[in-house]
């Protein structure tokens, strides 16, 4: 169903009369003010012979749509000109119509507001890693207290002194002995000078 210009601009001069029509109203007396603007402007529009008649809910829907519009519209330019789009430059501009929308529902509310792209929602995750630092502390155990464990103490073992490096022995011999000299026979030495005439005592 086709909406004309000038059933858009017959809608938006009447929000400026009368308000959003759109926001939530306080109390009784606001939601019946605002269904009975909502069937003026319903018989307004459907009396434009350039567009589609459409129901009160199409209608609703027709400015909640436009609006959204509007918004995106004008997000995309703010973050063209801050340079943030990521992309190439966007050369966009709001026509009259759609600067007289966002003074109806604020141009503070449009930019601040966030427009999620189609998708999956991305988080971010930190990859800094938190700057902590574990110190582990031995306790300190006194030998001399008793202790109150059930566990019995350990004394630690007192140090030993390294032993010299063992050192193979080679194999002893005992030193050759040295032949002992002929007992001289003083008999037979005797006996020979005898026979030779010569005599000697021993």
């Amino acid at each position: 169903m086709r909406t004309s210009h000038s059933q858009y601009l017959t809608m938006v001069e009447f929000m400026e009369a009368n308000g959003d029509l759109s926001k939530p109203s306080g109390g009784p007396r606001g939601r019946n003010f605002i269904q009975m603007k909502w069937k003026e402007l319903t018989g307004i529009l459907n009396s434009d012979s350039s567009g589609d008649p459409k129901s009160e809910d199409k209608w609703r829907k027709v400015w909640s749509d436009y609006k959204n519009n509007c918004k995106k519209k004008c997000a995309k330019i703010n973050r063209a000109a801050s340079g943030t789009g990521g992309g190439p430059a966007l050369h966009l501009l709001l026509t009259d119509l759609e600067q007289r929308v966002m003074q109806i529902i604020g141009v503070q509310a449009a930019t601040g507001m966030e427009i999620k792209e189609a998708g999956f929602p991305q988080e971010e995750i930190s990859t800094e890693r938190p700057n902590t630092e574990i110190i582990l502390k031995e306790p300190e155990i006194d030998w001399n207290t008793p202790s109150t464990s059930s566990q019995p103490t350990v004394a630690p073992l007192p140090q030993t002194e390294a032993s010299p490096p063992v050192i193979d022995e080679e194999e002893w011999n005992p030193p050759p002995q040295k032949k002992k000299k002929k007992q001289f026979d003083k008999n037979v030495f005797r006996y020979r000078q005898k026979d030779k005439g010569v005599c000697f005592r021993a």
